[in-house]
């Protein structure tokens, strides 16, 4: 064995030996035992943590404890401490907010997705006066959709926010041609929703409830971040590397692709054992296909075939949902193609019959009807045999389930 392996095989048992003293730390002051951990919402961008963001900025939230958590959000967003401070004239659209009755939504619908003009679609969080908006698009594991960011600065006296883990830009794709500090800004969790998260905290002492689950939350924030009790270990961690760049260097450059075949094998075995239990549901197994999917997590489930299209359902393993959607005969899905005119009678037919079933289900540009949340959580240590069991036979019920209530394969003879 080469030098140069014996001093990767050091660096790193050193700084696994590191990690595992901070998790015990961690253990023992019980941060571990986190409510959005042990239900599985980790990073449900949406069910957990666009609704919770709201929940507090929400003058009339069930906090009862009025605008003073959206006060706080004002001051933090128009703080110099901001990597990213806003532009004067986007300072001034909220200060006036400050002083005005705002309502805060998630999910807010501004209409069909039209690409070429830039407009439509769903924001994650939107803030609303009568002087001002603010959107707030939120990110933790899902990539840009086209032209997203640009389809939401379409108005005026708006400010948006692209928020992310850890303060990134969004794709070009995204963006189109706005400029990122101009047009819009970028937040994070790490610096500026942990800071908010910590002013709120001290200024509910003396509401224990909402002083703890405040607290939890920040916890959560804290490890998806990479901020529990790790301090101390990083600056350890940082000097090894400083004293070891060439060994480091070597690793650095392995890494993505090592995290890549560790996704790729884990959800490969999951997606497997799924197309095991969905033999019998009426569905052609040669139909299953992870490569016609966009995502390294997921795959499409063809149902039926329609004019140069297959319709089906695609799976997302880390966000918890599947939904029908449209993709061109041997290709991979895109998100535009739902946005088809010849799409429109198969949704209306899927949206009328879920809603029979009293299934809330819509229509937007990449999805023809609804999303459809796996109630059993994606762990993403489940990697015991038993548990991997369980959740693919529970999926694979309810996506037999929504496909017998949509009764597509009925479709062509509705018409």
């Amino acid at each position: 064995m080469s030098d140069q392996i014996q001093n990767v095989k050091k660096l790193l048992s050193i700084v696994a030996e590191k990690i595992e003293r901070s998790k015990e730390i961690s253990r023992l002051k019980g941060e571990n035992f986190n409510v959005f951990s042990i239900l599985g919402f980790e990073t449900k961008e949406n069910k957990t943590h666009s609704r919770f963001l709201a929940s507090l900025l929400d003058p009339n939230g069930d906090h009862g404890l009025g605008d003073i958590f959206l006060q706080l959000f004002y001051k933090t967003i128009l703080s110099n401490e901001t990597e990213h401070s806003l532009t004067e004239n986007k300072q001034e659209i909220v200060k006036l907010l400050m002083k005005d009755i705002v309502e805060v939504r998630t999910e807010e619908y501004l209409g069909k997705i039209n690409n070429e003009e830039e407009t439509g679609g769903f924001v994650d969080v939107s803030l609303t006066g009568n002087n001002g908006k603010i959107f707030i698009e939120n990110k933790i594991n899902a990539g840009d959709q086209h032209l997203q960011i640009a389809r939401y600065i379409n108005g005026s006296n708006l400010v948006v926010f692209y928020l992310t883990l850890d303060g990134r830009r969004p794709s070009k794709g995204s963006s189109g041609n706005y400029k990122v500090n101009e047009d819009f800004f970028l937040l994070s969790y790490k610096t500026d929703i942990k800071n908010w998260l910590e002013d709120c905290q001290k200024e509910v002492s003396d509401f224990p409830i909402i002083r703890e689950t405040i607290k939890q939350y920040l916890i959560l924030i804290k490890k998806l971040t990479g901020q529990l009790n790790n301090q101390e270990m990083e600056k350890e961690i940082l000097e090894l590397i400083k004293n070891n760049i060439e060994v480091a260097e070597k690793i650095g450059t392995l890494l993505v692709k090592a995290k890549f075949e560790l996704g790729w094998n884990r959800y490969s075995k999951i997606l497997d054992m799924l197309k095991g239990k969905l033999i019998g549901l009426n569905i052609d197994l040669s139909g299953i296909s992870r490569e016609r999917s966009n995502r390294l997590d997921g795959c499409f489930i063809k149902i039926i075939g329609l004019n140069n299209y297959d319709i089906g359902i695609n799976l997302e393993l880390s966000n918890n949902y599947f939904f029908f959607c449209a993709v061109q005969k041997n290709k991979k899905r895109q998100p535009s193609i739902n946005t088809r005119s010849e799409f429109d009678n198969l949704s209306s037919f899927l949206i009328n019959n879920l809603k029979k079933h009293n299934i809330n289900v819509s229509r937007n540009g990449w999805r023809l009807a609804g999303i459809f949340t796996i109630m059993s959580p994606f762990d993403n240590n489940m990697n015991d045999e038993r548990s991997s069991q369980i959740f693919c036979t529970d999926l694979a019920n309810q996506i037999k389930d929504i496909i017998d209530k949509s009764d597509i394969y009925n479709f062509n003879k509705s018409k």
